[in-house]
């Protein structure tokens, strides 16, 4: 069984994105990149498949620029057999990708075609139903399973994806609106996978030795016969609007006096008041988004406590020459001493 995963090369979600000051396209320089999540997903459910099914083999398919044969590797060292990457510099659609595949589809011939159901730089999350269209096989989307990450079967690195006994059709369990359903497709057919599949593994150092050994082909789209002129076009691309800052008031009083913000009063569901203090500790009253603010402020006014007076320092006693016998303890029970810890409690803590 020959099964055939994408691997993208994407920008790592932690890195912090700036957008060109033209608005043509996001700045480059000094990005990490990675493996597009959810293909990691692919390839960690491909080598489960690969294992529960011997012999098959997989293979890693990434298109881009050169630099993208690092995210080949990192599928090597996670297990993978080979690699193929389809070199090209500049923009790609996902038309032009869906195609692009399909000419490997067709070169390698493979049982099963697994890819990430959309991936995290541009979110289209069309790919896979394209080249599903363009090979005319049959295809499932937003690949799960029944089993929890967190369940022995996910600790014994079992599929998610069940092969048939005659080994021609794959069970498919996706999370729809009202559960979970299970599709049967018949092979070969491309399914894409969600984030609930699975937990994919780390790659160990002799892997990633090894994976520096394993053939890595490389072709291009005039080799393959595709013509990748793009034909959705990016007119531009423009950053999130900024978090407004939020009001800091000093005290209730304050509070009461702050012009409405909106229409009807000021509707915050959270009001921090900082000077608003208990022993020490900011406040955080909670109130409910359709209670007007005056009485929303008289609420939090009235539960106010008065700080307590300091207490008066303690006097040191004299130091001592002799030693003195030291005096027997009184005998309490547990339940006395957990009654006095509550009646302490009780006393001296604050209803904030």
């Amino acid at each position: 069984m020959k099964i055939l995963v994408t691997v993208k090369r994407v920008e790592d979600y932690e890195s912090k994105i700036k957008v060109k000051p033209d608005n043509s396209w996001i700045v480059t320089e000094g990005v990490n990149y990675r493996a597009n999540p959810f293909d990691e997903i692919a390839v960690e459910e491909a080598l489960r498949v690969r294992d529960t099914n011997a012999p098959s083999e997989v293979v890693a398919v990434s298109i881009g620029s050169g630099a993208a044969q690092a995210e080949i590797r990192s599928a090597l060292a996670m297990g993978a057999d080979r690699g193929i990457l389809v070199k090209h510099d500049g923009f790609l659609d996902s038309d032009a990708v869906a195609r692009l595949l399909q000419k490997v589809v067709a070169k390698e011939k493979p049982d099963l075609v697994l890819m990430g159901k959309q991936a995290v730089d541009v979110d289209d999350n069309v790919t896979g139903q394209l080249l599903a269209e363009y090979l005319g096989c049959g295809q499932a989307t937003f690949a799960s399973k029944k089993e929890s990450l967190e369940s022995p079967e996910e600790k014994a690195k079992k599929p998610g994806l069940q092969l048939g006994a005659d080994k021609k059709t794959m069970q498919v369990a996706r999370e729809v609106d009202g559960g979970l359903e299970v599709l049967e497709v018949q092979l070969p057919a491309v399914i894409t996978v969600d984030l609930r599949l699975n937990v994919p593994r780390y790659a160990s150092l002799p892997n990633i030795m090894k994976a520096k050994k394993k053939p890595i082909e490389e072709l291009t789209p005039a080799a393959l016969g595709v013509d990748v002129a793009p034909k959705v076009k990016v007119v531009r691309v423009e950053a999130p609007p900024a978090r407004t800052a939020g009001i800091k008031v000093p005290d209730v009083a304050t509070l009461e006096e702050t012009p409405r913000r909106r229409e009807g009063g000021l509707n915050m569901a959270t009001i921090l008041l900082i000077a608003e203090q208990a022993h020490g500790h900011l406040k955080k009253a909670t109130l409910p988004p359709c209670m007007p603010w005056k009485e929303a402020a008289s609420s939090t006014r009235s539960r106010r406590r008065t700080p307590l007076p300091p207490s008066k320092p303690r006097r040191r006693s004299a130091p001592r020459t002799w030693c003195s016998p030291r005096p027997p303890m009184a005998r309490t029970s547990h339940r006395e001493s957990r009654r006095s810890l509550a009646r302490e409690w009780r006393r001296t803590s604050s209803p904030w």
